[in-house]
């Protein structure tokens, strides 16, 4: 059964509620460059943190990790806070793996999983959740989505265009 709820009928609580629950499992992804004794950051877009194969990883767009400013940092910075405080890793400790390359811009999929370093992942998870996706995958074994009812989530922060 297909039942459609136009997005102005949905209440502001509930709005609220799912953009909470967005919020603690997101951050995005820029670059952090350090030249003298001045900071430049670049958003290179979101991802959404997940635990996956017993690690710590953040699910984001193929094109984000396949950016020239991804390959060529040295740091990556997520934000953790609504603040200007944020988490930063050396681009050598993480581990990148492709998952779909889309075929153009606008065709996907377009995925890819980044790998965070065990070590000081405390302070990521003191401010943020991380999903556990292999539940999710245990729940879709027992009771498939019907996905001829369209998008279930469309979330994501444009990359700066530089």
């Amino acid at each position: 059964m297909n039942k459609q709820i136009l997005l102005g009928k949905i209440s502001q609580s509930l709005l609220d509620e799912a953009g909470k629950e967005a919020y603690d499992y997101s951050v995005n992804i820029f670059t952090i460059i350090q030249k003298d004794n001045h900071v430049n950051t670049s958003s290179l877009g979101s991802g959404t943190l997940v635990f996956i194969n017993g690690k710590h990883a953040i699910l984001t767009a193929f094109h984000v990790v396949d950016s020239r400013q991804f390959k060529e940092s040295i740091k990556i910075g997520l934000n953790i806070r609504n603040d200007r405080h944020h988490y930063s890793l050396f681009s050598s400790q993480l581990q990148v793996i492709p998952i779909a390359k889309s075929i153009s811009k606008s065709k996907g999929p377009d995925l890819a999983l980044i790998y965070l370093p065990d070590d000081n992942i405390g302070i990521l998870k003191a401010n943020r959740s991380f999903w556990n996706i292999s539940k999710f995958k245990n729940i879709l074994e027992k009771h498939p989505l019907d996905y001829k009812c369209g998008i279930f989530i469309l979330f994501g922060t444009p990359r700066e265009q530089i």
